[in-house]
Formats: C-alpha cells, structure tokens, sequence
C-alpha cells in the first residue's frame, strides 16, 4: 500500500504519498526572509500588544513573523484578532495562553495570505453569529493555515460554517497539539478541524472530547474535498459529532483520500438524520488506507442513510497494512477502583474483640469459623 511521509526543510511542511500515483504534496508557510515584530505586554490595544503588532504586519509588504515574548504569558481580547495582511504572517509564543473573553472568534486571516501560529494556547472563544463563518483560528479568505505545538481548549464556537481550527478552501497543517473540550455550532459545515476543500495533514497531535452539531456535514476532522492526512501517533477519541447531512465521529472526507499512519481513531460518536455516518471514519468517494493504525469503538447512526461504526467508504476502498478495526466500544470504558468499607461487626463479636487488642488472632480466627461450621443445620460431621 502507499506510504505516508512528512518532512519539514527550510521552514515548509511537506507531507508526500509515495508508492501510488496520487501524489500530494501539502506545503505550508514557512518564516523565509520575513520581518520581526514584538509583542511585549498582554494588553488587548495599544503599543506592545499583539493587536498592535498585527496592525504593523498589515501595513507592511512582504511576510512577517510576530514574536510574542517570554514574559508575556497572558493576552485578553476584547473583540477578535482579524488580519488582513497581504503577505503571509506567522505568531510564534512560548506557551503564552490568549484568552478571547467571549469573542466569537480569536485570530483569523480575512486575506487570502497564510497564517502559521506557533507554541499558542487559545481558550474562551464564545458563540457568535451564525449568519457568518467563524474559528478560533483560521484562514478564511483561503490562504493556508499551519500549527504546531498548540493548544485549543475550552472554546465555543458557532457560525453558519464553524471549526476551531477553520480554512475555506486550501490546506490545514497540524503538528503537536491538542485540540480538546470545545464545543462547534453551525448552521452549514463544522468540525473540530474543517477545510472547505483543502487538504488536512496531522501529525503527533490529539483531538479529544469535542462536540460538534452541524446544519450540514459534520465531523471532528471534516474535509469538504481534499485529502487527509493523520500520521506519527496522533489521537482522534471521545469526540461527538451531530449532523443533518453527513457525519464522521472521527473523519468525514468528501471526497478525498484518506491515510492513517500509525495513529489511532477510537470511541467517537457519529449520528445523522439526512445524510451517511461514519464513527471512526467516512469517506464519500475515495479510498481508506490503513498503516499501522487502529479504528475501534466507535458509533455511527443514521435515519436515511448508511452507517457503519467503524469505518463507511462510498465509491472507494479501504486497504488495511498491519492495522486493527473494530467495533469494541467496551474499550472505551473508564476503570473503575472498587471502593472498600470498613467491616461492621455486632459489638461484643470476636471480630470486634481481636480489633481491639483482646487477642485471639489465628485461634479465634479457626475458633470462629468451627462454631459456623457446627451451627450448620447440613453438617453432619
């Protein structure tokens, strides 16, 4: 079966499909020749701010990289971050955490220029309008989005297409982080990862504990046409995903190519009333390969359509290297500890005795369990 590798050189992600002759070649942008802009202080406005700095990348030709300092571990927006740069921009943090104070969005691009965020966390995105599109990150005029080692969590996102990580149209590139506990509202397309035709390529990240409920298709990983790709122990688990067209508790591609590589998809939700529902993964006319991974435990359900829990291809097939797929959902079960009580014993009883220092030990032990024994009417020793 075709191989999936990703390679990072001079500052361009590339993820390559070998071996077969679809060839994709998924680049992203990297910080050539780019001028630098600081941020040092958390304030929504002002000099020093990351708003500030985004308004100098917008005046300026050429890309641009802003670099939020160490110091600055704190930054509290009171109205989205919205860049409408020319040339691509990347933000790179050193785990800084940008709190969006109920906006509907955190930091998107308008243009048709790239983004790159780099070593961010972005939580409290709230609803916003649904009449317009929104993410918490992402590239809404079609230009190319690329994370690493981020965290998005704790964000509730809504708009008539939603994602917390959003592009319309060109291609998501993940790499190291976790996108968990948030919640996506939309009147037309959501997901937790949404390309509205893009490739989406994934890699040493996790996705956990989402929801999602879409007006039309709906999925943690949703690609409206282009191929994904999830590779080098990436996680895709306990996600819930609600749709009235089609729906993937893990991946939803319409269209394209799907690869997991070494990497997992498990007890995720899918259910829909209009369209077909994949819990691990749906795939709507191009083929599933399979490498190393595992798909298992999770549920589909459609009222119209067809479902399976594990994985549904439609006009495609799935080609299975070395992988595990299933249905199992008892894996999906949280151990429990068994809680122990302290015994209760009648006072004056040769339990409470021997607890209390009367002595006794093994003697009273035996001595008890003989009397048991003789007090049964059945023995006839």
């Amino acid at each position: 079966m075709a191989l999936f590798r990703r390679r990072v050189t001079g500052g361009l992600a590339a993820v390559v499909l070998a071996g077969s002759s679809l060839a994709f070649v998924v680049a992203t942008a990297g910080p050539a020749a780019a001028d630098s802009i600081s941020v040092s202080n958390g304030d929504d406005s002002g000099p020093g701010s990351l708003r500030d700095a985004i308004a100098t990348a917008e005046s300026t030709s050429g890309p641009d990289t802003i670099e939020i300092q160490a110091q600055v571990l704190n930054i509290t927006i009171d109205s989205p971050l919205e860049i409408n740069a020319a040339d691509a921009v990347t933000i790179t943090a050193a785990g800084a955490v940008l709190d969006a104070n109920g906006s509907p969005s955190a930091l998107v691009m308008t243009s048709g220029a790239d983004l790159a965020l780099l070593g961010l966390t972005i939580t409290n995105v709230g609803p916003g309008d649904v009449a317009d599109d929104n993410a918490v990150v992402g590239t809404l005029g079609g230009g190319n989005l690329s994370l690493g080692n981020c965290t998005l969590t704790g964000n509730n996102v809504a708009g008539d297409n939603a994602g917390v990580v959003f592009t319309n149209g060109q291609s998501v590139d993940i790499n190291g982080c976790t996108i968990t506990d948030n919640t996506v509202t939309a009147d037309g397309d959501g997901g937790a990862v949404l390309s509205e035709g893009g490739p989406i390529t994934m890699a040493l990240s996790t996705v956990t504990g989402n929801t999602i409920t879409a007006g039309g298709d709906g999925a943690t990983v949703l690609s409206e046409g282009g191929p994904v790709f999830v590779s080098q122990t990436s996680t895709v688990s306990g996600n819930t995903a609600t749709a009235d067209g089609d729906v993937g508790g893990g991946i939803d591609s319409e269209g394209g190519l799907v690869g997991l590589v070494d990497s997992q998809i498990l007890c995720n939700t899918a259910s829909t009333g209009g369209g077909d529902a994949g819990g691990g993964i749906l795939s709507e006319g191009n083929d599933v390969q399979l490498q190393n991974a595992t798909v298992n435990g999770n549920q589909a359900s459609s009222d119209t359509g067809d479902s399976d829990n594990a994985i549904l291809v439609k006009g495609g097939a799935v080609s299975n290297d070395n992988s595990t797929v299933g249905d199992d959902t008892t894996i999906c079960e949280t151990p429990t500890t068994p809680t122990t009580s302290p015994p209760t014993t009648a006072p004056g009883s040769s339990t409470e005795t021997t607890a209390a220092g009367g002595g006794g030990g093994e003697e009273a032990r035996e001595a008890e369990a003989a009397t048991a024994v003789s007090a049964n009417p059945n023995f006839t020793g």
